[in-house]
């Protein structure tokens, strides 16, 4: 077993451990509710993809150079071309153990034993705290479609047609609701990555203009309610993307960066658009006519991927200023 593949097993199994131990102390008052709402269930693998604004892979399709590669004897010249394709589906609510989705509510429902940190995610904006802090759980699921657009010229990572649950806020109460995991993987880390994401978005470290994407907690300062619950909702798939100290269900293969791209599909179903983009004379097509009067917002996630063909697959790129 190669060193990483240790590392890797060794932070597993301390995140396994600490599930235990955290799922021991949960109070008591923290059990999980019954929850119901309109959009609990309402979509599924299957419906999700009738959803895909396939348009948003055209819209943004670009060749971006050319390549000579060898296989033994064999020379092939190729183009590499670059386009966003749908990784995930993400999701915010702010009521816990609920989802839009049939497989998360499947899910959240067989846990309904497990006492969980917190019975409700219902902080927001209209509470009369008057510092924009809201709260909501999150969720992740892997999920790369087969959209059957053919596979030339189309930078395309493996499909993994079935949805799968890769993390579930509610079972990672502890950390969610604080930023100890950060702390206690990188103390000094985190410091160097609290900047003002309104000032200064450097893409690494904030969702663009939307805010920061450290602590990873639910909490997030953000008077915009629709663009608070898309960065938790981005968040949780990036807290699946980097196994360490968190509690997961799964791994979410391609993180979500600043720059790629979303989609939303509930409450109001709209067309991708770039993670992080800048509201312009104070409006942004995220908030536009789709706020949701329960704070559930369901997304599709896209990552920006490069490919050419028969050189190289589909490598995910880095972040991005988003446009």
């Amino acid at each position: 077993m190669r060193n990483g593949d240790l590392d890797r097993a060794g932070r597993t199994g301390a995140a396994l451990a600490l599930a235990i131990a955290l799922l021991a102390i949960a109070p008591a008052g923290g059990a999980a509710q019954t929850a119901s709402g309109t959009y609990e269930s309402t979509e599924n693998q299957y419906t999700l993809l009738g959803r895909v604004d396939v348009g948003c892979i055209f819209r943004n399709w670009m060749i971006v150079g050319a390549m000579v590669c060898t296989r033994g004897f064999d020379v092939n010249f190729c183009f590499i071309y670059q386009n966003p394709y749908p990784v995930g589906a993400v999701e915010s609510v702010r009521r816990s153990g609920s989802s839009h989705l049939q497989e998360g509510t499947a899910y959240l429902k067989a846990l309904t034993a497990v006492p969980w940190f917190g019975k409700t995610a219902s902080h927001s904006t209209d509470q009369g705290s008057g510092t924009g802090l809201q709260f909501s759980e999150a969720h992740a699921f892997s999920w790369v479609p087969d959209l059957r657009i053919g596979d030339y010229m189309i930078a395309k990572p493996d499909s993994t047609s079935t949805l799968t649950t890769a993390y579930l806020s509610e079972i990672d109460g502890f950390f969610w609701r604080t930023p100890g995991a950060e702390y206690l993987e990188n103390p000094t880390g985190l410091l160097t990555k609290t900047v003002s994401c309104a000032q200064l978005p450097r893409p690494t470290d904030c969702a663009g203009f939307w805010g920061p994407w450290y602590p990873q907690t639910g909490f997030h300062v953000q008077p915009s309610e629709v663009k608070a619950s898309a960065v938790a909702a981005l968040r949780a798939g990036r807290i699946a993307a980097k196994p360490g100290t968190r509690i997961m269900l799964g791994t979410y293969p391609y993180e979500p960066r600043t720059g790629h791209f979303l989609q939303m599909v509930r409450p109001a179903w709209k067309p991708c658009m770039s993670i992080g983009l800048m509201s312009l004379w104070g409006l942004n097509p995220l908030d536009a006519g789709g706020t949701s009067p329960e704070g559930a917002y369901l997304f599709i996630h896209y990552g920006i991927f490069i490919e050419c063909e028969g050189c190289f697959p589909a490598i995910l790129l880095g972040p991005r200023v988003p446009i």
